[in-house]
């Protein structure tokens, strides 16, 4: 089985990571993807700041990249997953396309994302991956909520005994 894990390093990709690590024993291989975001202030202010301003973005956003993958290697090899990794930087792309080609190319069985659980105004202006994924995916899509979303077995025990009460 192959899995292919959409990581921002957002607290519901964490969790999709967390969740597909949880496969590891039906799992051969393991690809984290990190789609960089465009920046669209570059885009809404192309030409008023100097090329060192953009050099700076650019070095800026190459160390977040890092930081990104750096932070979903270190969580999968504490759970003895040592994954490949792949940084995409391709702007006015949709990200959802670019996740699917990937999934393709790597042959993945599962695509594991995460969502942020936009309200409805904000899914009408800056769109949802995770929907557009699940919509037009000819694999499996796993889509996990943000962390701080999940009941953890002890909140669910919790909650069972006041309920009880």
């Amino acid at each position: 089985m192959r899995i292919m894990v959409a990581f921002d390093g957002t607290s519901a990709s964490v969790n999709a990571l967390n969740i597909g690590l949880n496969f590891r024993n039906l799992v051969e291989r393991y690809l984290i993807v990190y789609c960089k975001d465009e920046r669209e202030e570059i885009i809404a202010f192309n030409g008023v700041y100097s090329q060192e301003f953009y050099n700076e973005l650019a070095v800026a956003d190459e160390k977040d990249a890092e930081s990104i993958i750096s932070k979903a290697l270190s969580i999968s090899q504490r759970a003895g997953v040592n994954p490949e990794t792949l940084v995409i930087d391709d702007p006015g792309k949709d990200i959802a396309d670019v996740l699917l080609n990937e999934a393709y190319d790597f042959k993945a069985d599962l695509i594991v994302m995460g969502t942020r659980r936009l309200g409805s105004l904000e899914r009408f202006f800056l769109g949802s991956v995770s929907s557009r994924v699940i919509k037009q995916s000819k694999v499996p899509v796993l889509v996990a909520p943000p962390s701080d979303e999940v009941k953890t077995s002890s909140d669910v025990k919790t909650s069972d005994k006041e309920n009880s009460a």
